[in-house]
């Protein structure tokens, strides 16, 4: 006949959780459980050590509990959990009712303890590493049917001087993000509508798994952008201030110091991109880059190109991102334009990490996405798109005109366009159209150099 076991979990929901898994193991071995501890042949008072009253509640639990076990109506009392790690020795000494004592490292021994406390009647105790709690199981829900609690990390490294968790549950260690949702998905299944996210530091989740990775990618978009926006300001304030009065030309002054813009604005803008791409990746595939923490990586989608199987599915997304931007290019699409970029983008990233998804799926994703984050996607590129298309090409411009450049260029173009192009049939088909506007090799070059400076900040950014 199956030994009956009754459980008593008291303090937080992380607690319960390590109940529920020792529950589960316990029902795997064969035991029966119990509703009622009371009613069971073994006890197990699954305690909370955290404060003053919790410890009160542990202590007069486990003692009324021996109360019956001396009137025999139960055979073993069982104390694991907190108060047990945290007060191991006292318990052991000032406790004889218990007859097992288990740290949380050795929950899982719990099965074994009961049966060979059983064989040789003998006071059983175990404390292995705190790191051992096992995380991850099958679980039998003692919540309502309707919600269950979810650990995501386990542990603290706060080491706050009036908490005594990290002596309690040890150092902070994450699960991982795979398991997390395998279980979520497992208690859906099993009929659950809500679940309830805990851990003893829910801020600080990933950070020991996935940290460094993310930090990697994550530095020069940050950190990139203020230092960028600090040059921009600071050169040319330091050149106002230190040299400027040298200058007897003040066009040449204005000029120089609008250059000094430029590296920073450079920067800024390269790193506003990569961030842009980086809140476009988190919002698409938050599981995937978190993981891998390929927030922004060239490499990934390089591969996808030229070594991956899917190199066709690459080169008709290019054709089709080809196409809307040749439509793009016409002013009354700009708006249109903008809601469909947000859209291309999310499925190339989707495309590149979601290496299981077909073109379809990576569409349909991306459509999901994109009503879910729209707006603030959009927003950014229009602001970044401005800076870059065109608040830095026309800074660049006006140096270019500043310092005469713009004229030197056209001194060396001006024999050569004069003798190609038609500029007096031009302007004589103009004036006959009632158009005001001259054409001349020097609009001309203005042209060229206008297209030549966007395309090189365009391309470096």
């Amino acid at each position: 006949m199956a030994i009956t076991v009754g459980m008593i979990s008291l303090g937080c929901p992380k607690n319960q959780i390590d109940a529920e898994i020792m529950l589960a193991d316990l029902k795997k071995m064969g035991f029966e459980l119990v509703g009622d501890a009371a009613l069971a042949e073994v006890c197990i008072i699954n305690t909370c050590g955290f404060i003053e009253s919790a410890k009160r509640e542990s202590i007069e639990q486990i003692l009324e509990m021996g109360l019956l076990k001396n009137e025999g109506r139960i055979k073993k009392i069982v104390v694991t959990g907190c108060l047990a790690e945290r007060y191991k020795e006292e318990i052991a000494k000032e406790i004889p009712e218990a007859d097992i004592i288990l740290g949380i490292g050795s929950n899982s021994e719990l099965g074994d303890a009961i049966l060979k406390s059983f064989e040789d009647d003998k006071r059983y105790t175990s404390f292995d590493e705190k790191e051992k709690l096992c995380l991850d199981g099958d679980r039998v829900l003692t919540t309502l049917p309707f919600y269950a609690y979810i650990k995501i990390a386990e542990g603290c490294d706060n080491n706050c001087t009036y908490c005594a968790i990290p002596s309690i549950r040890g150092r902070f260690r994450s699960r991982r993000m795979e398991d997390i949702v395998s279980e979520a998905k497992s208690l859906a299944k099993s009929g659950v509508k809500e679940l309830v996210v805990v851990a003893q530091d829910t801020t600080r989740y990933g950070i020991d798994l996935y940290g460094t990775e993310f930090l990697k990618y994550m530095s020069f978009p940050v950190f990139g952008q203020i230092f960028g926006f600090v040059v921009a300001i600071v050169l040319p304030l330091w050149f106002a201030n230190s040299f400027a009065q040298s200058f007897s030309d003040e066009k040449m002054a204005y000029a120089v110091t609008l250059l000094l813009c430029i590296p920073g604005l450079i920067l800024f803008t390269k790193a506003f991109w990569e961030y842009l791409v980086a809140y476009v990746a988190i919002n698409s595939m938050a599981e995937n880059t978190v993981k891998s923490g390929r927030i922004y990586d060239i490499k990934a989608h390089k591969k996808v190109a030229t070594m991956s199987k899917r190199v066709g599915e690459f080169v008709v997304l290019w054709l089709l991102f080809g196409l809307f931007t040749l439509v793009a290019i016409f002013p009354p699409m700009w708006v249109f334009a903008v809601f469909i970029f947000v859209f291309i983008v999310l499925i190339f990233q989707v495309f590149t990490f979601e290496k299981n998804l077909t073109p379809w799926e990576c569409f349909m994703r991306s459509k999901t996405l994109v009503k879910s984050s729209y707006w603030k996607t959009a927003f950014l590129m229009i602001l970044v798109g401005a800076l870059t298309y065109i608040i830095l090409p026309k800074v660049a411009e006006v140096i270019f005109g500043v310092l005469q450049i713009t004229s030197l260029i056209n001194m060396v173009l001006d024999p050569i366009l004069s003798t190609t192009l038609p500029f007096d049939q031009w302007n004589t088909t103009l004036a006959a159209l009632n158009v005001p506007y001259m054409i001349s090799s020097l609009e001309i070059t203005k042209t060229i150099v206008s297209l030549v400076l966007s395309t090189l900040v365009i391309c470096f950014t």
